[in-house]
């Protein structure tokens, strides 16, 4: 009978999903805020190279406005234990190690030290919030069935 009383069904939320969703939404400010001089022709777009990937700064402010919207909706739902913004992040930090590998290659070929510490952190950074979110599914998968 006490077993029942102290066992619950509901776990806590896990101790890194808030800084992950305040990090998740503090980037898509910053890319917002990029896109958005980018736009109004006030930044040149090699400065959000390194924020967004390597080739994707020919496209314009788009990638920009993609990645913050992506962002900012996984930001909202991963708190509120949504799986969707979850996988979201996962698939954002995903792309990101992707489109980051040819900007980081070009720095190590032309020994930019600068750039290679800078987009290495960041692949380092996408790829501990993924394994983390990975590794947290039960957490969403129980919030869904209660």
């Amino acid at each position: 009978m006490t077993q029942q009383l102290l066992a619950t069904n509901e776990r806590d939320r896990p101790a890194l999903i808030m800084p992950i969703a305040l990090l998740a939404a503090v980037y898509a400010i910053v890319l917002f805020v990029c896109g958005a001089l980018s736009f109004a022709s006030l930044m040149p777009m090699r400065y959000g190279a390194s924020l967004i990937g390597s080739g994707l700064e020919v496209m314009g402010p788009v990638p920009y406005f993609l990645f913050a919207i992506a962002l900012a909706f996984s930001a909202w739902g991963l708190p509120r234990a949504n799986t969707w913004a979850r996988r979201l992040l996962i698939i954002v930090c995903g792309a990101g190690i992707v489109f980051l590998v040819p900007h980081i290659s070009s720095a190590v070929v032309d020994e930019r030290y600068f750039d290679m510490s800078l987009d290495g952190t960041q692949i380092l950074i996408r790829v501990a919030i993924a394994s983390y979110l990975f590794r947290e599914s039960e957490w969403f998968e129980r919030k869904l069935n209660s």
